[in-house]
């Protein structure tokens, strides 16, 4: 089974994204698009900040948050992928991503 999943993320100003973290079974890349020059970032274990046209890739199952404290809005394009240290047997017995 392939990865497939991706959505584009618009988050407006003063916005917040509480903690979480969902599953251990993928690796979660952004991708900035329109990003905001202060006010914005995300805490994945550790605080980290998007820029236009690089890519942020995290573990999601540590908790992470996010912060959206800029005058605009902020836009990534997100890319989840299959964890790199599960068997392909196990990506079987696992629900899409």
């Amino acid at each position: 089974r392939s990865s497939n999943a991706f959505l584009l993320v618009r988050l407006l100003m003063s916005t917040r994204i509480e903690k979480y973290r969902p599953t251990n079974c993928r690796l979660r890349m952004h991708l900035g698009l329109v990003i905001p020059k202060v006010g914005c970032r995300i805490r994945c274990p550790q605080c980290r900040f998007w820029e236009e046209g690089k890519v942020v890739i995290f573990d999601d199952s540590f908790e992470h948050e996010v912060w959206q404290d800029a005058q605009s809005y902020r836009l990534i394009f997100i890319v989840d992928v299959w964890h790199p240290e599960l068997t392909p047997q196990q990506r079987l017995t696992l629900p899409a991503i």
